[in-house]
């Protein structure tokens, strides 16, 4: 968690920066993958 005042520019792009390498590490979200059984009847 990242608290910053409106004067901490600087420190808001490094935290961004950290954030996008975290989520960018972690891939693509596995749950997508799995039908919803409403998507199933459709089918």
């Amino acid at each position: 968690m990242f608290n910053l005042s409106a004067a901490m520019a600087n420190t808001f792009v490094v935290a961004a920066e950290e954030m996008t390498e975290t989520v960018r590490a972690l891939g693509a979200n596995p749950l997508k993958k799995i039908p919803s059984p409403i998507e199933e009847d459709k089918l």
